[in-house]
């Protein structure tokens, strides 16, 4: 998949897991990231996701069970003078717990496989001129992850070159010292290349403010109208936010027209863009079919065929990566 394809599959997965805790939409949609990132990344990369996200995971549900007393379902009480974490446990709680765990864990696979199969120079080459300095600021942002584990790497290594046993456990100071240093001595590298080829000396168009613009208020409306059930403000949102991707698709047209666009690519990107047209013709007109809290009663999940639907397409790219 090309980066545009890319780009629109992990707004389709993001969005999905933001708009619901139902935990079948959320168990499909881990599966099928999931099953991408296998076919992109390697098995210690996928090994690596899986660790980080099965710790936050388990931090989650603790911090959940022991902090949100609400629920029919008590399985163990505390005494109330405890603090914070006095009061009922519930089932609830660790029900709500474990989908937004598994949340969590598809937000971690998504940003590690896009990270892992994207292409960083048509990611440059779709970015409007007037934004560079702005892509520029968010490429060296996503570099805090890479740099966690380059270090976590360094360190183990010089652990083995010392004779010190691997079971050792890293200490935080260790970890942030090497992960600045990596991260400082890539940025200023960056920099200077970038400074040297004249990169982000362009101010932005009209153009490209309006788009943005259209974007920023829109995504606002749209939160504040889903957020209140206004439909009319849900609308207009919508409106604005199509408008601003319509005016920088206009601006990089011919940024998009460069890519790479053989019959596996226009596969991928019809199955995601189908995907995200569904998700949002169910927020749009049926948004309860999305909802699901565990709180105060617990009862089964529903299970609608639109949004089952939106979050299996997501696995589909698979067919069509290897080709």
């Amino acid at each position: 998949m090309n980066a545009l394809t890319w780009l629109l599959w992990a707004g389709a997965a993001l969005t999905l897991i933001s708009s619901t805790r139902n935990p079948w939409y959320l168990g499909i949609t881990v599966l099928s990231v999931l099953a991408v990132q296998l076919s992109v990344a390697s098995w210690s990369a996928v090994r690596q996701s899986l660790v980080i996200s099965s710790t936050l995971s388990v931090v989650s549900v603790l911090f959940n069970v022991l902090t949100a007393h609400i629920g029919d379902r008590v399985m163990l009480q505390l005494p109330a003078s405890w603090p914070i974490v006095g009061g009922p446990l519930t089932l609830n709680a660790l029900v709500y717990g474990l989908c937004t765990a598994l949340a969590l864990t598809t937000a971690i696979i998504v940003g590690i496989t896009v990270y892992a199969a994207l292409d960083g120079f048509e990611i440059l080459r779709l970015i409007p001129p007037g934004f560079s300095s702005v892509a520029v600021a968010v490429a060296l942002a996503g570099t805090i992850f890479p740099s966690a584990v380059r270090a976590f790497h360094d360190i183990r290594e010089a652990q083995t070159i010392r004779g010190i046993p691997s079971t050792q456990s890293i200490r935080l100071s260790w970890l942030l010292s090497s992960m600045l240093h990596h991260g400082f001595t890539y940025a200023l590298a960056l920099a200077e290349t970038l400074e040297c080829r004249g990169y982000g000396r362009m101010r932005p168009s009209w153009k490209e403010y309006s788009a943005l613009g259209c974007l920023l208020c829109g995504t606002l409306g749209l939160i504040l109208g889903l957020l209140g059930t206004n439909g009319v403000v849900t609308g207009i949102a919508v409106g604005l936010v199509l408008l601003g991707l319509s005016l920088f698709v206009i601006l990089i047209w011919p940024r998009i027209l460069q890519l790479p666009w053989d019959r596996p690519h226009r596969l991928s990107l019809a199955m995601t863009i189908l995907s995200l047209s569904i998700l949002w013709g169910t927020l749009l007109l049926q948004p309860q079919i999305l909802q699901y809290s565990t709180y105060p009663t617990l009862t089964l999940p529903p299970l609608a065929l639109y949004p089952t639907l939106a979050a299996a397409l997501l696995a589909l790219p698979t067919l069509t990566i290897g080709t």
